[in-house]
Order: C-alpha cells, then sequence, then structure tokens
C-alpha cells in the first residue's frame, strides 16, 4: 500500500520536495509490475486525493493508454509526449520535478503514475467542480475538446459495468 502524503504547501497529497519520488519508489515498489497496474493503486490515489469515483481515474488509464504502462506514447502535435498508464504529459515534467522531485524515471512506475494522474485530475475537480468538465480537462484546454473527451470517459465507464 502507498503512504499517505501530505504538501505542507497546499495540503493537496504530496510530500514537499525530493522526499516524494524516495517515498514513492520505496513504498510503491510492490504496487505493480510494469504491466499491470493493481486495482489498489487507483483506489489509493483516489482516497488520497479525495476523488469520489476512483473508476474515472482507472477509466482515465483506460483512454490514455489501454491501461499499458508503456515508457512514452508517440509525440503530439505541439511536441510533448505522454507518459505511462496515465498518459502524464511531459509539459508537467518541470513541475513535477521542481515541486515534489519527481522525474520522468519515476512516473515509469505504474502506481506512482497514476498517483500523479489522480493529482492533476483532482486539480480539474478544484477549478471545474466533481464535472465532465473536469474529466475532460485532463486531456484537453479548451472546451469542445473537453467535452468530446469526456465523452470518451464516459464511455469507458459505462463499458466496465
Amino acid at each position: 500500500m502507498c503512504p499517505n502524503f501530505q504538501n505542507t504547501k497546499d495540503g493537496q497529497g504530496f510530500l514537499p520536495g525530493r522526499y516524494l519520488a524516495a517515498a514513492l519508489l520505496l513504498t510503491c515498489a510492490t504496487c505493480a509490475t510494469a504491466k499491470e497496474i493493481p486495482r489498489q493503486c487507483f483506489d489509493d490515489a483516489g482516497k488520497r486525493f479525495n476523488l469520489p469515483r476512483p473508476d474515472i481515474l482507472r477509466a482515465l488509464a483506460q483512454q490514455e493508454s489501454s491501461s499499458a504502462c508503456i515508457a512514452r506514447h508517440s509525440v503530439n502535435s505541439n511536441g510533448t509526449y505522454d507518459i505511462g498508464c496515465m498518459g502524464i504529459n511531459s509539459s508537467w515534467l518541470p513541475m513535477l520535478h521542481r515541486q515534489f522531485g519527481i522525474t520522468e524515471q519515476d512516473l515509469l512506475e505504474p502506481c506512482t503514475n497514476v498517483h500523479v494522474g489522480a493529482w492533476i485530475f483532482a486539480k480539474n475537480v478544484r477549478r471545474f467542480g466533481d464535472t465532465w468538465q473536469a474529466v475532460g480537462a485532463y486531456n484537453a484546454a479548451s472546451e469542445s475538446k473537453r467535452m468530446e473527451y469526456a465523452w470518451k470517459i464516459y464511455r469507458h465507464l459505462n463499458a466496465a459495468r
């Protein structure tokens, strides 16, 4: 089971500075292999970030990577690339490293990737509320693209039932 993190800066679920990466890597080493993501990773991440439905995190992973924890996805049109099962965009790397000490290599660990994805999604929920706009914002900036993406997640949720 992964640890409970608290960032003294914003209270949103991470240890400050470089200790996060070490804590995640040491305590999440048994969370998953490179090819699978245990349900517990999603459940723990959902609880940590007060997300009422961890099944949305699973649907995000399904959409982003078919739940495959590959290192890098193909390069996007803007030159960025997505990393791991939650499709963490490389544009997050400077902030993740600066605030939490997380590197691209750290994101290759499936549970770490899920927890970072949950942190990103929780930021969207705080911005948009517990809405489909927050779901869509995980992948898209424009409102029309957000709704298109949200529909994809909705379909994954319904298929999982």
